[in-house]
């Protein structure tokens, strides 16, 4: 039996209807078998009543929110893979869906062609491991797009790659957001920056070229990443008990300034043995 067999029944949930409609049809016409729910609470009892392969649901819903959906999913049905979604984006968002058991997690409008990808490719019986480094070297020998996902207790951090390439880390614990980094060493608003990160995770534009469109200098917001993509690696390594995961989900992080995994671990003076 193939991948998408295994992987055929999907439980959608959202109470955007005409959206949640539109991705059923995709879906359907890829070959899955799609059940739509429009409350966490009408979603827990449809898996209450049958098997899914997957549950792909909203966050922020009424009454029952998807987070409640992802606990009980992980707690009661553990082989059904969970894929978040939601229009607000932020780290203390995705730690969220991440802790409650979510694999994926995608910014609406979600692609039907991506989400069908996920759905596809991703193997169901992933397993967080404790080896960071081996993680970091599965994403970049896949030389096509995805993170690094690492987790700690309540502290959630990640490492975005694009062709073999390090683009982007976050953490959702850190009391200081890139923006902010920038803010501080460059004398720019914050607000100001704020407001270009936010137009382009509305309009997919890559946040570093356009900043250096508006003029800020390229060679400077390069050394500014990588000290802050340095940083990121080398708390994400000394996490206690810290678990990692390699999902390669084909997320277009897109952008010019991009840094070999080598480039990283040397500035963070991290070796196998170290990040291992």
């Amino acid at each position: 039996m193939d991948s998408v067999e295994q992987k055929r029944r999907v439980l959608l949930v959202d109470d955007a209807v005409e959206q949640i409609r539109d991705l059923a049809h995709c879906l359907s016409q890829a070959g899955f078998t799609v059940l739509t729910c429009t409350d966490g609470e009408e979603a827990i009892a449809a898996m209450e009543g049958m098997p899914f392969d997957a549950v792909v649901s909203d966050i922020q819903m009424p009454n029952v929110n998807g987070l409640a959906v992802f606990e009980w999913t992980s707690e009661n049905r553990p082989q059904t893979r969970i894929i978040a979604m939601t229009a607000y984006d932020s780290p203390v968002m995705y730690a969220a869906a991440i802790n409650k058991g979510a694999i994926v997690y995608l910014e609406k409008p979600v692609d039907p062609k991506l989400l069908i990808e996920v759905l596809n490719t991703e193997p169901m019986d992933r397993q967080p491991k404790d080896d960071l480094l081996a993680s970091c070297l599965e994403a970049v020998n896949d030389n096509k797009g995805g993170e690094v996902v690492v987790r700690s207790g309540e502290q959630v951090g990640r490492i975005l790659f694009n062709g073999g390439q390090v683009v982007w880390t976050t953490l959702a614990s850190s009391s200081q957001s890139f923006v902010e980094h920038l803010a501080s060493r460059t004398g720019q608003e914050v607000d100001s920056i704020t407001e270009i990160f936010r137009e382009c995770r509305q309009t997919g534009h890559n946040f570093i070229n356009r900043l250096v469109d508006r003029g800020t200098d390229k060679d400077l917001l390069q050394t500014l990443l990588f000290e802050w993509v340095v940083t990121c690696v080398v708390e994400m390594s000394m996490w206690p008990q810290r678990q990692s995961m390699y999902i390669p989900n084909k997320r277009p992080f897109k952008g010019d300034v991009t840094f070999d995994l080598s480039q990283i671990l040397s500035a963070a003076r991290l070796g196998t043995g170290a990040v291992a």
